[in-house]
């Protein structure tokens, strides 16, 4: 069927797509995000603590806290006495300090790479962040939170992977975890699937 120039103009938009801008995209959509309902959420939290159980921390430094909702749950269950919590979101910050209300944890407004520090950290943990890394900056991402790691790297997002941008989102990525570790060989992968995404655990061999 030839849909003529109304064709022409439907792959035409489908192929311009806005420019994500991270602080701008999170500062906005922080203003509700502590009110979305998201599907298994109460599941996930439950398998991601199941999870933690497995290893020793005593310090945490968690990128892309939000609004506190898996801090929250660490910090109560694991009364872990270093927590240090980021997020380029000054609104998810302010909502995060009130969600979770413990003063023991260091909120700070910054993302990864702005997150300047002499300190490593025991866990160093990210839920659903990873995949809002563009391709070509992950490797990057990836390198400096494990500069930041003394033991643990443990992030948790989608399995699938597809190297378009999913569901036309800008701020959506999915990544191949499995091609990308195997550059950094100095390191052991391990991934365990959760619900439809994998909990992804990078320990350091030796």
């Amino acid at each position: 069927m030839n849909l003529g120039g109304l064709g022409v103009y439907s792959k035409l938009r489908n192929s311009i797509k806005p420019t994500y801008e991270p602080v701008s995209y999170w500062n906005k959509r922080g203003r509700c995000y502590i009110n979305e309902v998201v599907p298994n959420n109460n599941k996930q939290i439950q398998k991601i603590i199941t999870y933690l159980k497995t290893i020793t921390f005593d310090s945490v430094l968690e990128i892309g806290c939000g609004y506190g909702r898996l801090t929250k749950e660490i910090i109560n269950t694991f009364k872990t006495p270093d927590y240090t919590a980021i997020d380029l979101s000054m609104v998810q910050i302010l909502n995060a300090k009130k969600y979770v209300n413990n003063y023991k944890i260091n909120f700070i407004n910054s993302s990864l790479g702005d997150y300047d520090s002499d300190k490593k950290y025991d866990l160093v943990f990210a839920c659903e962040v990873f995949l809002h890394i563009p391709p070509k900056e992950l490797r990057n991402f990836i390198v400096k939170a494990i500069n930041y790691s003394k033991k643990h790297l443990i992030h948790i997002d989608p399995l699938f992977v597809n190297p378009i941008n999913f569901s036309n989102k800008t701020h959506d990525f999915r990544h191949d975890y499995d091609k990308i570790y195997a550059n950094f060989i100095a390191y052991k992968l391990n991934i365990t699937p959760i619900l439809n995404q994998g909990i992804f655990h990078l320990t350091q061999i030796g």
